[in-house]
């Protein structure tokens, strides 16, 4: 029952930090600027990011931004009106693979 416990509490943790990044860092701090992060954490976020996320956060931010300038259009990469809901997931990730080699 400990070990449970335990499995719990670091899920919980990482879904957190995880989400911390994402929300915070990743979208108002890199993408939008809209949170004005401090050199150090700004470099710190770019060294670290990907391995918490498992996301690569100059690839995230540009794509993030194209969803923004292309919204529910054909070239919004987060859009569900082009794949559905439930093929939204994988189109994600093609598209991230997509941006990856523009960068």
């Amino acid at each position: 029952m400990r070990f449970l416990g335990l499995a719990l509490a670091v899920f919980s943790v990482t879904y957190i930090l995880n989400l911390f990044y994402i929300t915070v860092l990743y979208h108002r701090g890199l993408a939008h600027g809209s949170v004005k992060l401090k050199p150090w954490l700004r470099k710190f976020t770019v060294a670290t990011g990907n391995w918490v996320t498992g996301i690569d956060p100059k690839a995230w931010a540009c794509m993030h931004r194209r969803h923004h300038e292309f919204s529910d259009t054909p070239n919004d990469p987060h859009s569900p009106w082009n794949s559905g809901v439930f093929a939204l997931v994988r189109e994600q990730l093609r598209s991230y693979t997509r941006t990856l080699v523009y960068l």
